[in-house]
């Protein structure tokens, strides 16, 4: 039984390559669509497809974390407290980045509120058999699923949108109240999270991907036709949606694991596995720093003074072009931030927030 997963590392990193570079694309208006959230109604994009597969990543490595710790010979009590603090930790990021974001205390939910409330769940529930595990996952999605299309709420008509669900009304009239509007995303993305844990345990004890990759491609063909009823939507973060990301996700890491199975696994993946090992610390210092230092730290440019992190683009642009300066400035902060996390694994420095 594998404690680590190279085709995980693999994965896990190509999602956050594809985070930083949805995240920083400089191209206005002229963004290519697949690295734009798809709207309502529009099937999905590559950006849409990212988030899910983190956390499918999340759920993954869970039975490797409670494996390792029974390797320690670490007492229970002693993982719960990391898990805690972990998921304390990243709900405090994700209220200081969106704070930064805001110039004021903002405490709504964000990308990574929703990674530490879904792993928290999903630990929780780890203690439970797999079949249970399976059956609770389900029953959230449906439930969620029909309650999200079928429910009716106060001053409901026949209509049926982005704006006329009872999750957008409860978003709105009570939720947003109180700071935590999309808190029921939690229930799709923990159930999403609890089936990477299944994943997970598939991956420690069979070493042949082909039910994985089959698998995979049978929950994204059920989200697709459940799709022609509930649309796919990463902004509510439907049950259709996260079939169809989650099984391309299964079915993808199928695929990686098959590569590493067959020994196809050399130099072209470190650059992914380089993110994959650090894969939090790649995805918020980053942030950080932009939020911080590259926004403190003002120049002079061209009679100007700019933040650091717009004077670099503004340069690109003048030197490149609009198009190939907006690629070389987003590819440039990809780079410096694997030269940080290449820094980091060289000297075995391998940070779980």
């Amino acid at each position: 039984m594998p404690d680590r997963s190279l085709a995980l590392d693999a994965f896990r990193g190509l999602c956050v390559v594809i985070m930083l570079l949805v995240n920083n694309a400089a191209w206005d208006t002229q963004t290519p669509l697949q690295l734009m959230h798809a709207d309502w109604g529009a099937g999905v994009h590559l950006a849409d497809f990212v988030f899910p597969w983190f956390l499918l990543c999340v759920g993954v490595s869970i039975p490797f974390s409670v494996a390792s710790a029974k390797v320690k010979k670490a007492p229970p009590s002693r993982l719960r407290a990391r898990v805690f603090r972990r998921v304390l930790f990243l709900l405090g990021a994700g209220v200081l980045i969106q704070s930064l974001v805001y110039n004021t205390l903002a405490l709504s939910l964000d990308v990574l509120h929703l990674i530490a409330l879904s792993y928290g769940l999903a630990f929780w529930v780890y203690r439970l058999r797999p079949y249970q595990r399976f059956l609770l996952a389900m029953v959230g999605l449906v439930v969620y699923g029909i309650a999200f299309r079928h429910c009716p709420y106060p001053g409901s008509t026949d209509g049926f949108g982005p704006d006329q669900n009872v999750v957008a009304w409860l978003n709105v009239r009570a939720l947003s109240q109180i700071h935590l509007d999309g808190l029921l995303s939690v229930i799709p993305a923990g159930s999403l999270v609890v089936l990477g844990s299944l994943v997970g345990d598939r991956m420690r004890a069979v070493y042949d991907p082909s039910s994985e990759f089959l698998s995979g491609i049978a929950f994204a063909v059920m989200g697709w036709l459940w799709s022609f009823d509930l649309p796919l939507s990463k902004t509510y973060w439907t049950s259709s949606y996260i079939l169809v990301c989650g099984g391309a996700g299964v079915a993808a890491l199928a695929l990686l694991r098959s590569m590493e199975r067959r020994g196809w696994f050399g130099r072209w993946t470190a650059f992914l596995r380089a993110f994959g090992s650090n894969a939090l610390v790649a995805y918020v210092a980053p942030i950080l720093i932009k939020l911080t230092i590259l926004k403190w730290i003002v120049v002079p440019y061209k009679g100007n003074r700019l933040a650091l992190i717009d004077a670099w683009l503004v340069w690109s642009r003048d030197a490149f072009g609009f198009i190939a300066g907006g690629w070389f400035y987003t590819l440039t902060y990809i780079a410096l931030v694997w030269l940080g996390v290449m820094w980091l694994n060289r000297r075995g420095r391998l940070i779980r927030l």
